[in-house]
This record gives C-alpha cells, sequence and structure tokens, in this order.
C-alpha cells in the first residue's frame, strides 16, 4: 500500500511504501528506491527479500520510519544510515542475515525510539555514539556476534523500556544502570547474558539472566 500527494513528478508523490508478507515480495530493493524522494516511511517486512541494502535507501532524507524485519537481507549496512533525517524514529531490520560492524555514524540519528537489530550476524562493538541517542525507549541487539564491552555511554539513556543484548559476546557491566534506577524509572525489560558463574555482564538488576548463546534464560523481576 502507499500514500500520495499532489506534486508535478509522479515519483514524489509517495509519502509512505509499506508492503507485508501477503504480498510475498521477492528478489532485491532495487536502487531506483531513490526516485522516491518524498518518502517518509518505508516498511517491507516477512516477505523474501535478499541481497544487500542498497546505500539508495539512505538517499531519501525524509525517512522516519524504516522496517525491514524477516527477510534475507545481507551484506553490511552502510554508513549513510547515520546520514538520514533527524526526524528518523523507527529502524527495525531484525531477523535477517547482516554482517560487519554497526556505524557509529547512527550516533547522529537523536530522535531514534526504536532501534531493532536483532538476530543479524554483526560483529565489533557497540559504539559509543550510541550514548547520543537519549530518546532511545526500544534497543534490541540480541543474537549477534558482538564483542567488547558495553558501553558505559548506557547510563545516558534513561527513557529505555526495553533492552536486550543477550546471545552475543559482550562483557562488562550493565550496573551502569542498575545503581542508578531510579533514573531508569520507564524501564520494564533489561536482558544479558549474566546467567553464568562467572557472567559475562555484571547486571543486579536484570529482569532476565541468559547463558552466552541467549537461549537459556532466568526471569527476575526487576
Amino acid at each position: 500500500m502507499c500514500s500520495k500527494q499532489p506534486n508535478s513528478d509522479p515519483l514524489n508523490y509517495f509519502r509512505w511504501l509499506f508492503s507485508s508478507d501477503r504480498l510475498g515480495l521477492t528478489g532485491a530493493i532495487p536502487t531506483e528506491i531513490a526516485l522516491l524522494s518524498s518518502l517518509h516511511s518505508f516498511g517491507v517486512p516477512k516477505n523474501a527479500l535478499f541481497g544487500t541494502i542498497p546505500r539508495e535507501l539512505f538517499h531519501l532524507k525524509n525517512l522516519t520510519y524504516i522496517n525491514l524485519n524477516l527477510n534475507g537481507l545481507n551484506g553490511t549496512i552502510p554508513s549513510e544510515l547515520g546520514g538520514l533525517s533527524k526526524d528518523l524514529n523507527t529502524v527495525w531490520i531484525a531477523y535477517n542475515e547482516l554482517t560487519g560492524t554497526i556505524p557509529s555514524e547512527m550516533g547522529s540519528l537523536t530522535a531514534l525510539t526504536t532501534l531493532d537489530f536483532q538476530v543479524n550476524d554483526f560483529t565489533g562493538t557497540i559504539p559509543t555514539e550510541f550514548g547520543r541517542l537519549t530518546d532511545l525507549v526500544y534497543l534490541q541487539l540480541y543474537g549477534n556476534s558482538l564483542t567488547g564491552t558495553i558501553p558505559s555511554e548506557f547510563r545516558f539513556l534513561s527513557t529505555l523500556r526495553s533492552l536486550n543484548i543477550a546471545g552475543t559476546n559482550m562483557t562488562g557491566n550493565l550496573d551502569v544502570i542498575c545503581d542508578d534506577v531510579e533514573k531508569f524509572t520507564r524501564l520494564i525489560s533489561l536482558v544479558t547474558d549474566c546467567s553464568m558463574d562467572p557472567p559475562e555482564v555484571d547486571c543486579s538488576c536484570c529482569t532476565m539472566c541468559c547463558d552466552e548463546s541467549g537461549s537459556t534464560c532466568i526471569q527476575y523481576d526487576l
């Protein structure tokens, strides 16, 4: 489905484009998507799309919403994602086959409230620039091959309601959140790999502690 507004160029009519699994889209996202210069929302979840995410998608400077969940997309996330509109608030690219590192440029997307990269194969560290995303409510990085320590900059994300970094190779300490839990008044779900002895991640206020695979977890009350 799509919506449009009057414009001299027909390709500039489209403000949003959404297709769920009922249409069964296959193939690659065409580079010509860049011609839809007025597009605000792009959602194609639960289809059979494959190939890389074209850089041209991130030339659409009016985007506020992206949903590519549950496809077969591979390759890396172009750094151009960080150059999108400062009004971009939602990025869902979970359950794909993406690799490489998470672009540090995403720290510029300060209006983000939802970021879901879970169940891909991202490597490297969580960028410290994520500490700038102070409107984040929902951050899901579960089921990736991330390494390194958890950024202490997470202490700035006081609007979080849900954070899941289980099933990764991260180490460190989430007590940067737990030690200031009164500031994190909206937090209802905090999940990481903290069930081992010793734990990969120290977390005294997690709602769920998982093993290193993220597949076996123990529920706690926050």
